[in-house]
Formats: structure tokens, sequence, C-alpha cells
């Protein structure tokens, strides 16, 4: 257990895994704007009485609970967010923008738990633990504009831990919730998502609900990978790359059926703490000598080809 908290890793994946959630914050706020200015906004519902009273009790709160009607404060928080967000995938004073990315997040997010799912509480979570991650300036020692600290590049297990640990608490009790639904135990459930993809997603799946035995295997796949396949089988060296492939072909799936790109997102990066120095590392350059290849073709004489002598 020692080893397993305590022992030094790289914190090369935990600076790639800050750049790619601040870049996954900014699509985030930029595609949620509407709803949270729907909700807090100048005019928005939290002035119209259509929240209950008492909504900020039991440990939620948001900044807007002491604005008033008209206030300019949905504008501060949100431009607040979005900058924040932008430094902290550049790496930019971590440890100061990670604690207002957090601030502002949760202040956003809160007054959509009236009427929308957990999915925005997850990147809530996220962005909490993100601060934790930075406030030691262990997130931008790699793939940061400024380094927040000197050292040799490592960083305590633990702080991967926390999101390793809260990842497989996702999956697993989101299939303990499913194992005590009737459609999800008689293995009907994919009948009605397939069904709905003829009118809500851009490809239209529900041929598939003419074959019951598929749809039950799609079914308790699903149930499976969620309460065992995922939260035992990734902390094992030899089936790791294996339930990470897995699981980015799973959740672009969902985005595909059921057009949940904001919860497919947040999964995938998460996905980025359970890789090694190593294959970050091949992540990265293989990024960079893509990209240099593009430029070095976009910069080239027009008509210039390589087997022209």
């Amino acid at each position: 257990m020692d080893r397993f908290f305590h022992e030094r890793l790289s914190s090369k994946p935990l600076g790639l895994f800050r750049l790619l959630w601040g870049a996954f914050l900014v699509f985030y706020l930029i595609d949620g704007w509407w709803v949270m200015h729907l909700y807090s906004g100048a005019e928005g519902l939290r002035y119209q009485g259509w929240m209950p009273e008492g909504r900020y009790t039991n440990g939620f709160w948001s900044l807007f609970q002491w604005a008033s009607n008209g206030s300019p404060w949905f504008e501060l928080v949100y431009g607040a967010a979005l900058l924040s967000a932008v430094a902290m995938a550049l790496g930019w004073w971590v440890r100061v923008t990670s604690v207002v990315a957090w601030v502002c997040l949760n202040s956003l997010i809160t007054p959509l738990a009236w009427g929308f799912a957990g999915v925005d509480f997850i990147v809530s979570i996220m962005t909490f633990l993100m601060m934790v991650a930075s406030l030691g300036g262990h997130s931008a020692h790699w793939y940061a504009l400024r380094r927040e600290s000197s050292g040799d590049g490592t960083a305590p297990a633990w702080i991967y831990r926390v999101f390793q640990v809260q990842l497989c608490f996702i999956y697993f009790f989101s299939g303990l919730w499913k194992v005590a639904s009737d459609v999800w135990q008689n293995g009907t459930a994919m009948h009605f998502a397939l069904g709905w993809t003829a009118s809500s997603s851009r490809v239209d799946f529900s041929l598939i609900t003419q074959y019951p035995v598929a749809n039950a295997i799609l079914t308790h796949g699903v149930m499976l990978f969620e309460l065992s396949v995922f939260p035992f089988l990734i902390w094992f060296a030899g089936t790791r790359r294996w339930v990470l492939g897995l699981g980015v072909a799973f959740h672009l799936c969902i985005g595909i059926l059921m057009d949940l790109a904001v919860f497919g997102g947040v999964v995938i990066v998460y996905y980025v703490c359970f890789l090694t120095a190593t294959e970050t590392a091949m992540i990265v350059d293989g990024v960079l000598n893509r990209i240099k290849g593009f430029k070095e073709w976009w910069l080239s004489p027009v008509g210039k080809t390589d087997d022209v002598k």
C-alpha cells in the first residue's frame, strides 16, 4: 500500500491530462453557455422563482447565491472560468488558475442540478481533483508554458490514484444502479436506446432492435464492462491497454448512439491518468510529428512533389 500511494511516478501523464482537461473545459463551457445563461444569467431561471428554495444547502453552493437579478455576475464568473481553462491548458500559473477554474465551474454547474444529469457534477469533481493535483505544482512539470516548481519531473502516486479510483467508482456504481433496473436485468435496455437513434442520432441503429439476442448481449455487455471489466482489470499491466482501448470504443459508440459527447469526452480524457510516461511521450511525439509534417507540406511550394528530381 505504501508503494501504491507514495511511489514516485513520472508526471508526464499528469501534464498531458492537465493540458487535455483544460482544453475540454473550454469546449464544455462554450457548448454549455446557453443552458448556464438560462439558469444563472440576468433574468435567468434562478431569479424567476423556478428553482426551489433551499437549493444551496446540504453542501451545494454557488457564487450566484449572493448575486442579484440583473447583476453582471454571470458574465464575470463565466469569463473567469473560460480564461482559467485556457490558462490551465497552456500551463500558465496553474496553481492559481486551477483554483479559479474550480470555484467558477462549481458556481456555474450547481444551479444545473435542478434539471440536469450527473455528468455536469463529474466535471465539477474532476476540476476539484485537478486543483488538488495542481496546488503542489505537479501538473505543470511537463507541457506547460510556466513550470510551477523545480524537481525531477515526478509526482507521488496518490495524485494519480485519486483520479483512477474516482473513475472506477463512477463505473462501478453506474453498473450497480443498472443491476437494480428491470430493463437492464431482462436485457432490453439497449432495445430502447437503439430505438431512439432513429430520431436522436446521426446514425440510425434501430434495425438492431429486431434482434432480441443482440440487444441482450449488448445490454449485459455494458453492465459487465462497468461492474467488473474496467474497475478490476484496469489495475493489471497485462489487461490495462486492452481495457483502455475497449473503453474508448465503448464511449465513442455511446457518443454516436445517444449523442453524449460531453460524458464520452470526460471519460476519454480521464484515461490519460492510466498511461505510463513512455506511452504519453509516444502520443505527444506522434502528434507533434504529424503537426510538423502538415506544416512542411503546407509551406512547401505549390506543385512540388517528392518524386520530381
